[in-house]
């Protein structure tokens, strides 16, 4: 089953469990979005951030199996070794995305900006998505609730807010250029791990950088829903090892044959 994701160049597709093993897209994992992109191969990308595969909108679930469906609670509160090896238990070609192909997920241009869950589903549009917590302030989405102004031009949703999104890649910041230093994005190139950086005014999107002056971190990008004024396509923060974890994180996996 294929169609065209709306207003965007993506291809979404919908995996199934009877497909043959030779199919070209992802034969499990829910609903994909093909990502068609001079910076990387082709791969696909969950159209939703990461569920438990019987999570609904009041229960997170207790499957180990990562979907990307619409309308439940995302998966957070996961180190980036667990993603990753939850991804990679859909089976061969499947795995946390590059910080390369989640950037080519996030924007095909340099100037796409979106809006998203900033700033608990209250503010950040004028109109809110269906929300849930713990006790206490947080506000996250469930998954794709939000307006159409949420959705990227690949037909990507949540990829700016709600929950910052591991990506595979595990940099030492020592061995950057911009180690130790933060700041808005001001030029954009494939990796973002070394970007210019500005005063907010002249930004990409808003979008934030932070790098740890040491150690061996992973990357993660875009935003959660606490993050107001430093969420954005091109936010990149290098500053916690891969076995942290966080209720402001989570993740999305990608196919590529």
């Amino acid at each position: 089953n294929q169609s065209n994701a709306s207003e965007g160049t993506g291809k979404e597709i919908n995996s199934t469990e009877n497909r043959p093993l030779k199919a070209e897209g992802p034969e499990r994992g829910g609903k994909w979005v093909k990502i068609n992109s001079e910076r990387v191969e082709d791969f696909y990308i969950f159209k939703y951030e990461a569920s438990r595969k019987d999570a609904n909108s009041t229960n997170e679930g207790e499957s180990t199996i990562p979907y990307s469906q619409k309308g439940v609670r995302p998966w957070n509160e996961i180190a980036q070794e667990e993603a990753s090896k939850a991804c990679e238990s859909l089976g061969e070609g499947y795995s946390l995305p590059t910080n390369k192909q989640w950037q080519a997920a996030a924007s095909t241009s340099e100037v796409e900006e979106i809006k998203g869950n900033i700033n608990g589903g209250e503010k950040s549009s004028s109109k809110a998505c269906e929300t849930y917590g713990r006790e206490g302030p947080e506000k996250i989405c469930l998954t794709g609730s939000g307006p159409e102004s949420w959705e990227n031009s690949e037909g990507i949703e949540d990829i700016k807010g709600n929950l910052w999104e591991w990506t595979d890649t595990v940099v030492n910041p020592e061995k950057l250029e911009k180690s130790g230093e933060s700041g808005y994005v001001s030029s954009f190139n494939g990796e973002l791990l070394d970007p210019e950086l500005s005063d907010r005014e002249e930004s990409l999107d808003n979008s934030f950088y932070y790098s740890s002056p040491k150690g061996e971190r992973a990357v993660r990008r875009g935003g959660g829903w606490n993050s107001k004024r430093i969420s954005g396509l091109y936010s990149t923060i290098i500053d916690r090892k891969p076995e942290y974890s966080a209720t402001t994180i989570g993740f999305r996996c990608v196919y590529q044959n």
